[in-house]
């Protein structure tokens, strides 16, 4: 209310105050709804529409399913038990016929989804299963994996912003230099590798080796994907 006040120093700080105070604080709640709303289309809409009526029918649904770790597209069954909306995607937790066990899909990497007809399309989910437990996770959680604990070193003023959106255990909250070092259970490596690329040179992985390894290794495939996109 004081920042409406335009033309005003007292209005000029608030402003002020404000855009620095945005650095730290969660999205604001127009842009929380603006994404909620943001329709889908194509394959993704589909499927999504596809996967609503299975979860309510208790019906197998098969589907193409790109995997982005291996880039390649399988054809899967897979048995619906919830859907949930997190990080600005939908997903699916379901059971995967062909694994033979639980597994979380993104719905945008899904496409020919189709209802399966017949008794054996129809399932029971199991007793003392809660979709909720799977919302406040991130995309590197979403897995029924055993952790793998990941040290990170975050510099100013990533650090900063890492810290505001709450993930990871925090083991040092601010160093010398401003950053921060946060502790993570690793249950999928590929989404956090991919989340950690993000942030370009604004981070050190400590611990462990594999982790700084491989997001190396992931580095490097981009910048030549990159440089055979410019030649």
């Amino acid at each position: 209310r004081v920042a409406a006040h335009r033309g005003t120093p007292l209005g000029d700080a608030a402003v002020s105050a404000r855009r620095k105070l945005a650095f730290d604080v969660p999205l604001p709640l127009a842009e929380v709804e603006r994404l909620l709303t943001h329709p889908l289309a194509g394959e993704t809409s589909k499927a999504l529409d596809v996967l609503q009526r299975a979860v309510a029918d208790r019906t197998a649904v098969s589907c193409a399913y790109y995997a982005i770790g291996r880039d390649a597209e399988t054809e899967r069954t897979i048995e619906p038990y919830g859907l949930f909306f997190n990080w600005g995607r939908w997903y699916c937790v379901a059971r995967c016929r062909l694994r033979k066990a639980m597994r979380v899909f993104r719905v945008d990497r899904m496409s020919k989804a189709k209802a399966l007809p017949g008794a054996d399309a129809r399932f029971e989910v199991p007793k003392g299963f809660s979709v909720r437990s799977y919302v406040r996770r991130a995309p590197w959680e979403l897995s029924e994996l055993p952790p793998e604990r990941v040290v990170v070193r975050f510099r100013f003023p990533e650090s900063r912003w890492v810290q505001a959106e709450g993930v990871g255990d925090v083991v040092e909250p601010l160093l010398e230099d401003g950053g921060a070092r946060l502790a993570f259970a690793v249950r999928e490596r590929g989404p956090f590798l991919r989340w950690l690329l993000t942030f370009r040179a604004g981070l050190e992985v400590e611990e462990p080796a594999w982790a700084a390894e491989q997001l190396a290794a992931l580095r490097r495939r981009v910048a030549a994907l990159y440089a055979r996109t410019v030649a």
